[in-house]
């Protein structure tokens, strides 16, 4: 399209090709713009789904952490029930 626009303004240079110029620089900064702000719109979009996904790991892994160090506690207190409890005489 600023291509184009730009060959238009060439073309036309010796008949006011100067108004193709200035229209085919506001197409491309009302494009750029959009662009611009369709790929801000993306990125917070994608940013909130990783901070969503983020918290659940997190809550995934102290749920993993909590459940590991409540098996070795158990572990634990079966050893300590299986020693024979030595007798004094």
């Amino acid at each position: 399209m600023l291509i184009s626009g730009v060959g238009m303004a060439i073309f036309k240079a010796e008949s006011a090709g100067d108004r193709y110029a200035s229209v085919t620089a506001s197409v491309a900064g009302l494009v750029m713009t959009v662009i611009g702000t369709r790929f801000h719109r993306r990125a917070d979009l994608a940013l909130k789904h990783m901070e969503s996904q983020t918290q659940s790991l997190r809550q995934d892994m102290k749920i993993e952490r909590d459940a590991g160090q409540a098996i070795k506690l158990l572990e634990e207190s079966r050893i300590r029930r299986s020693r024979p409890i030595s007798r004094r005489r």
